[in-house]
């Protein structure tokens, strides 16, 4: 947790020192697709799309009832 928080206020402290930088601007869209690209290796690695019919099931599930409870609520509320 710490390590989240640590890059967080480093990331902070970087972006106040380099802000009237233009060559920060122009290498943004490249290090946003480098972390989604991470992002998708990590997902990769971890077999999240293994589980991935199970975790739709939920949501479904967990949508339709959110659903179902506002319909329900709806009507005895009126």
């Amino acid at each position: 947790m710490w390590d989240v928080i640590l890059s967080f206020l480093a990331g902070i402290a970087l972006g106040r020192i380099l802000r009237p930088k233009k060559k920060v601007e122009r290498s943004l869209p490249y290090i946003a697709y480098a972390l989604i690209f991470l992002i998708g290796v990590e997902i990769g690695n971890q077999g999240i799309l293994l589980q991935l019919p199970r975790i739709l099931l939920s949501s479904f599930i967990i949508a339709v009832s959110a659903i179902i409870c506002s319909i329900i609520a709806v009507k005895l509320l009126r």
